[in-house]
């Protein structure tokens, strides 16, 4: 699974694994953005976050609504009916307003974020937790692929600590095992021995 199409309501998440990167397309009705983030710039610290409305600002927004539409109609009862024509406009205004803020409030949101100099935010509700987790995990694999192809090259006028150097670096990153390290170091090892004859 090399790609990722997620959507919340009007906003649109592209995610496309490359050879040595990854493409991020948000779409939203306001804008769109396009972005290619390479493997060095990606990090796998996650981080979930999940948003639910608090329950004093429904409170509020509700006690907000009931107390304007209240006023509302108490006013339209104290104006003839040939007065009342500058109403629409302002129950237009409210229920746009009362609409725009209640979107905000009642936005329940789950996301999850892998860190790194770029931050990757992906939706993480329940319908679609697996499909992340699994595109998160080849993610990390076409990153580890990316750079055993690069740094396991071992030229042979390359001096040998450097070679060993990088060796261990793989290591440390967890792109090669230890029984790899081992191989790869007789191997360096045997180079030096054969040089030295």
């Amino acid at each position: 699974m090399k790609q990722l199409k997620q959507k919340n309501w009007s906003e649109k998440r592209n995610f496309d694994i490359l050879s040595d990167g990854l493409k991020v397309e948000i779409n939203t009705n306001e804008s769109f953005n396009e972005e290619k983030i390479s493997f060095d710039d990606i990090g796998f610290d996650e981080i979930v976050i999940k948003h639910t409305p608090s329950i004093i600002l429904v409170g509020f927004y509700i006690s907000v609504l009931l107390n304007i539409f209240l006023a509302i109609i108490i006013y339209s009862y104290n104006f003839p009916l040939k007065d009342a024509f500058f109403l629409k406009p302002i129950l237009i205004l409210f229920f746009s307003i009362a609409f725009f803020w209640g979107y905000k409030i009642f936005k329940f949101e789950k996301t999850k974020t892998i860190r790194g100099n770029f931050d990757i935010t992906f939706w993480y509700f329940s319908k679609n937790k697996k499909e992340v987790d699994v595109f998160i995990a080849k993610l990390k694999d076409e990153r580890m692929k990316y750079y055993r192809d690069i740094f396991l090259e071992l030229d042979e006028f390359e001096p040998p600590d450097i070679l060993i150097q990088r060796l261990n670096w793989l290591k440390s990153q967890e792109y090669i095992s230890k029984q790899e390290l081992k191989e790869y170091l007789t191997v360096i090892n045997n180079r030096k021995l054969m040089k030295g004859m």
